[in-house]
């Protein structure tokens, strides 16, 4: 993976956007950088944050991966 900017992923707590980072890794080490920026978006009074914040922590804490949490206001 080689760009002008900083390579990250979107980590939504699904399971492709997991399977992706993880693939992501390897390929990113090729270029000499041994990790990846992640980040995951939830919205303040959601029905169900929990699941959303469970991906975006597993994901990083089982992998060479930098989490970035940010909740949007309510709409």
């Amino acid at each position: 993976m080689i760009a002008d900017v900083e390579v990250g992923a979107l980590l939504s707590g699904g399971f492709e956007a997991s399977i992706i980072a993880a693939i992501a890794l390897p390929v990113r080490a090729e270029t000499g950088k041994n990790r990846l920026r992640s980040f995951s978006v939830g919205s303040e009074g959601s029905a169900d944050p929990g699941i959303d914040r469970a991906g975006g922590d597993l994901i990083p804490s089982r992998n060479r991966i930098d989490p970035s949490r940010q909740f949007a206001p309510r709409l």
